[in-house]
């Protein structure tokens, strides 16, 4: 009887290492699969921060990085270092973009300084209103000479009063 005891105590210790190593096996395979994550999202917010930086000669922080599986591509908040309240979300792996990296950097900034050039005349009539600003030089589309115009601006990151200063017979500041 006691040899009986010795075979069960045996087969106990083999279950137990089987599952032990089985978890640990387990563990090992999420925990790499969550660092192999994490160096692949690192690695894109370093690429999309060196494509922001040459765009616009600036420096940014490219942060909160997140892989999209189904499309197979990342998304991340961006900023640039000497104007953190500016975020805009930036993305790589997209085809709708020519490097496969875009951003809305411009979009973002063009709506904030537009909205500095409407908001005295609004706040003037009621503190209570809701407003919606932009300056959209992309509006007439397809035009030769609006692309060559929604260039330039784009390209040198005008502000709306800069951008008018320039064009002044084809862009105008007007409220509605």
């Amino acid at each position: 009887m006691g040899e009986e005891v010795k075979k069960r105590w045996g087969c106990f210790k083999v279950g137990l290492i089987v599952i032990l190593v089985s978890v640990l096996l387990l563990a090992g395979i999420v925990g790499g699969l969550y660092l192999w994550g994490n160096y692949r999202i690192d690695k894109a917010e370093r690429t999309v921060s060196e494509y922001l930086q040459k765009k616009y000669n600036r420096e940014f922080v490219v942060t909160n990085g997140h892989y999209i599986w189904a499309t197979g591509t990342y998304t991340f908040d961006a900023y640039a270092k000497d104007d953190p309240e500016l975020k805009f979300p930036a993305f790589a792996g997209f085809n709708l973009y020519e490097n496969g990296i875009g951003d809305m950097y411009g979009v973002v900034r063009e709506g904030r300084e537009t909205h500095k050039l409407i908001d005295p005349f609004i706040n003037a009539i009621s503190k209570d209103n809701f407003s919606s600003a932009n300056f959209a030089p992309g509006i007439y589309g397809g035009d030769p000479e609006w692309e060559i115009i929604k260039y330039d601006i784009r390209k040198n990151n005008f502000t709306p009063l800069q951008a008018a200063a320039k064009y002044p017979s084809k862009i105008y500041i007007q409220e509605s």
